[in-house]
């Protein structure tokens, strides 16, 4: 095999020397320049050398280049090389390594032992609550592994899979979505099905979020399967150990042992720290504490002053003339904005503070001193809130 392989090279660059040779022969001819002459013979090779030493570099620095680049980098390096890209710590002994050549490949480092405990892994996920279990994905599929030693508990046999949570974890299986134990034994299978591209199954304060394959709508399940908020709800979320939901274009909000705490037609519900803040349908908001009393019963977002264009102009005193630019006054009433789904709806305050006017109205501007043109509705109204028709 090594014989073939330098005969094929010496006729390689015997090949080469003919066409050389050939090409200063025929350039020769076209300039008339003869055979015989012994001058004519060293200029050919000498010019014949100079260009076969170009197309050797050539040749090898294009051998180089292909080696290099494609042989050692894309099909040698990416296999042998063990540099890493960056690391993720598990924990104080385990860590998963991106490798730097292989691009979305890892693996799982013992910095204990300074052994590889497990290859080919894309990726390792820990859970929210630091279960002793984490995620890992090897070759398409999804297993656990124990992030204290980086032993695999449970084998990568799972098309999806999601984080453990409190001691649950869940996954996709026979096309099912059910959820195992510590030791992969299946302990909820309601006959579920995993919905949508990036759910997130995870157990907080004793549930979990699912959907219904029937109507893809969200419901709560307990540790048992059972349904604690039947799924009838296009979003759920657990927000300061409150469960706000939301069907149709309206909220709601339930405790964490699942009592209505606002029932599902509220314009909309945030939930803060201390407080509990319901925007209604009749654009109105009223703030609460936890045990459900009224703190604040009327919730402005902004308050504004009006002005409205009077029939004076601006004048020069020296020239006794008039800019053209109108005179502008301060309205009597002030217009304040309340914020319901994204949109801005307006009422009238006095200069007290006192509310004239529900928040009815889309946009409201001062026509006169007194008078306002409001709407959706087109309509003018006066200091009390009246109509003038």
């Amino acid at each position: 095999m090594i014989m073939k392989k330098r005969v094929s090279v010496r006729m390689l660059f015997a090949v080469l020397w003919r066409v050389v040779c050939q090409t200063v022969r025929a350039i020769g001819r076209l300039l008339g320049v003869k055979n015989g002459w012994g001058y004519t013979r060293v200029v050919w090779r000498l010019v014949a050398g100079v260009i076969a030493t170009f197309v050797l570099a050539f040749c090898i620095t294009a051998l180089w280049h292909f080696l290099d680049e494609m042989v050692y980098r894309e099909w040698i390096r990416p296999y042998t090389s063990d540099e890493v890209a960056k690391c993720k710590t598990l924990s104080d002994r385990i860590e998963f390594q991106q490798l730097y050549y292989r691009q979305g490949i890892g693996r799982v480092y013992d910095n204990v032992r300074k052994k590889v405990v497990l290859e080919d892994v894309s990726g390792v996920q820990v859970s929210d609550d630091k279960d002793s279990l984490a995620l890992f994905t090897q070759k398409g599929k999804c297993g656990y592994l124990d992030r204290f030693t980086g032993k695999v508990v449970i084998p990568p046999i799972y098309s999806r899979a999601w984080t453990f949570s409190e001691g649950i974890a869940a996954v996709e299986k026979d096309g099912r979505l059910v959820f195992i134990d510590h030791s992969g034994s299946v302990v909820i299978d309601k006959g579920l099905e995993a919905m949508g591209e990036f759910p997130d199954y995870r157990f907080q304060d004793g549930y979990c979020v699912v959907h219904s394959g029937e109507n893809g709508m969200s419901g709560l399940i307990d540790r048992q399967g059972n349904w604690a908020l039947q799924p009838e709800y296009g979003l759920i979320y657990c927000t300061y150990g409150m469960w706000k939901v939301k069907r149709g274009d309206s909220f709601g909000l339930f405790s964490e042992s699942m009592d209505t705490l606002y029932s599902p037609d509220k314009g909309n519900i945030f939930v803060s720290e201390k407080t509990i803040e319901v925007r209604f349908k009749n654009h109105t908001a009223r703030r609460y504490d936890y045990e459900g009393n009224v703190l604040v019963d009327f919730v402005i977002d902004k308050i504004e002053n009006m002005e409205y264009e009077t029939t004076r102009l601006h004048g020069f005193e020296e020239a006794g003339g008039h800019s053209g630019i109108p005179v502008y006054g301060v309205a009597d009433c002030q217009k304040y904005m309340v914020m319901v789904q994204d949109t801005e709806y307006y009422g009238l305050l006095d200069r007290k503070g006192k509310r004239i006017t529900l928040p009815d109205y889309t946009s409201i501007e001062p026509i006169a001193k007194d008078l306002y043109f409001c709407l959706p509705q087109g309509i003018i109204i006066n200091n009390q809130g009246k109509r003038i028709e």
